[in-house]
């Protein structure tokens, strides 16, 4: 493992030696950090923690808010994949972070997943992933950033979040604690998903889907759609390519275009729906 301080208050962690660790202590957004850092040739493996993170960019357009405490990290993928298997890395990592959270909660807890990118317990949000794809220098990269509530949660009672503290009462858990964990799992997924085949991941993630069946909206800036994850015969189904079919009831083009080559020019739970 190398590591890359970006910042002066370096904080070491144990991680695998497939990882580059970068630590920066404060970002903007750290999705639009590892996009910057993909874009200037970072290399596979990079793994990104920030411990303060100001802006988070979250799906439909809104903000992620953190908290003191939270974990914050990205890992960045030059895959040598078709293109129309870029979405399993997101449920890869989906897994990979549900089976770390699983190991520090009780055993009875109701950890679940939401669709198309969110970890719950108990029905309230806990953890958050997004996939975002680029290309620079001819290279196509992916980045995997995620956020978790894990000593706190967001006071704005319209916001349906909790953190693992809360679920336990009292935890041993740190960000750096669970980062450690997720780093080393998604080794071990990743290479379940080469070895075993995406099928494999695919029924660890939809073992616990807990929003079958209940309305959805997605958005990429350019289109909303609303619509269901449809629990039926199929259900079992392994897709190619994304989680699950998608049963839109609506659709509304925004005005809005996203830029080819920005820091978010492919976000993917709403293109990965079914993407060409």
């Amino acid at each position: 493992m190398s590591s890359l301080i970006a910042d002066d208050h370096n904080i070491e962690i144990q991680l695998p030696a497939a990882y580059d660790y970068i630590f920066i202590k404060q970002v903007d957004s750290l999705r639009a950090k590892a996009a910057e850092l993909a874009n200037k040739g970072a290399d596979e493996g990079s793994i990104i923690w920030s411990i303060d993170q100001r802006r988070a960019n979250a799906r439909q357009n809104k903000i992620w808010v953190c908290n003191t405490g939270d974990l914050h990290c990205s890992i960045i993928l030059r895959p040598d994949f078709e293109p129309c298997k870029f979405y399993q890395m997101l449920i890869v990592a989906i897994v990979s972070l549900g089976n770390s959270i699983a190991s520090h909660v009780s055993p009875m807890t109701a950890l679940g997943y939401l669709w198309p990118n969110d970890i719950c317990i108990a029905d309230h949000k806990i953890a958050s992933i997004w996939l975002d794809i680029g290309n620079s220098y001819g290279s196509c990269w992916l980045s995997i950033t995620l956020s978790v509530n894990v000593l706190n949660a967001p006071e704005d009672p319209e916001i349906n979040a909790i953190s693992i503290r809360e679920v336990e009462g009292s935890t041993d858990l740190n960000n750096k604690l669970l980062l450690e964990s997720f780093a080393r799992e998604f080794i071990r997924q990743i290479n379940n998903w080469s070895q075993r085949g995406y099928e494999y991941i695919f029924k660890q993630w939809r073992i616990r889907l807990q929003n079958i069946d209940r309305s959805i909206s997605l958005e990429d800036g350019t289109e909303s759609i609303t619509g269901t994850v449809p629990n039926g015969e199929r259900r079992n189904r392994v897709p190619a390519a994304g989680p699950l079919e998608f049963h839109p009831t609506a659709t509304t083009r925004t005005q809005a275009r996203t830029r080819r080559g920005s820091a978010h020019a492919a976000t993917l739970p709403l293109a990965a729906v079914r993407r060409g």
